[in-house]
């Protein structure tokens, strides 16, 4: 679902903000591991979906907030 914004534009708010000709779009994330198959995700992130799971399970502690 994309909702359409007439303040801020240009404004990047780590990627849910894109601005189109004076319209900002805001974009719904989506989880690239639901959305894409094996192929489009490791043609998209240059790794399959196993080693991402591996990586974040890795060093996924260290990614948490300490708070």
């Amino acid at each position: 679902m994309n909702f359409i914004c007439h303040q801020g534009f240009g404004e990047d708010r780590g990627g849910d903000v894109l601005s189109f000709k004076g319209i900002a779009f805001i974009r719904d994330r989506e989880n690239p591991f639901e959305m894409l198959d094996n192929i489009e995700f490791k043609r998209r992130f240059r790794l399959n979906k196993n080693t991402v799971t591996f990586l974040l399970q890795y060093i996924g502690p260290t990614l948490q907030p300490r708070t």
